[in-house]
């Protein structure tokens, strides 16, 4: 175990130890189940090993000397994988705080989940957790957002200045309320 207090630029609570796998080599059972979307090999591995939720997994280059390419938690894999909600959930229960856990690009699970336009339910229950995290800006500077597009029912990434048009609204008068 290592404890860190500082993943990209984030902080992490400094009394969190945490343990991570080389994803080619030592990968845990509950990575792989989320990573090829057996899900019910993940609720299984779940319900063996529920501390494989706060395994890092680290991918490295062997072309750069060991450089970490990315590192995740199961958290940030299933909503990429886009996991049903049931599995989503169950992986929560077993480390709530990976909700609110930044991977190697300071993305939350939420930035994953609006990527892959998961449904609305997926997105309340990581909101439920952490609403603080619709804020919450990857190393690019974007946040998770509502998608502005009506046709479109899921979510997306925005940079802070294409905040939905409510915000642009309120924005715009703040602003001019300073100029004039």
């Amino acid at each position: 175990l290592a404890t860190n207090s500082d993943i990209s630029g984030h902080k992490m609570n400094s009394t969190t130890n945490w343990k991570s796998v080389d994803y080619d080599s030592r990968c845990s059972n509950l990575y792989k189940a989320i990573d090829s979307c057996d899900w019910d090999e993940v609720i299984e591995n779940l319900s063996i090993c529920e501390e494989e939720a706060q395994t890092w997994v680290i991918k490295s280059s062997n072309k750069f000397c060991g450089l970490v390419v990315w590192r995740r938690l199961p958290i940030h894999e299933a909503c990429i994988k886009n996991a049903p909600t049931e599995v989503l959930s169950r992986i929560i229960n077993a480390y709530p705080e990976g909700v609110r856990t930044v991977d190697s690009f300071g993305r939350l699970p939420l930035h994953h989940a609006c990527f892959q336009g998961s449904s609305k339910e997926t997105i309340q229950i990581l909101l439920s957790i952490y609403p603080e995290g619709i804020e919450v800006e990857d190393i690019w500077g974007y946040v998770p957002a509502l998608s502005n597009d009506d046709d479109y029912q899921g979510f997306e990434l925005s940079l802070p200045l294409e905040e939905p048009s409510f915000i642009l609204k309120a924005v715009e008068a703040e602003r001019m309320a300073i100029v004039g």
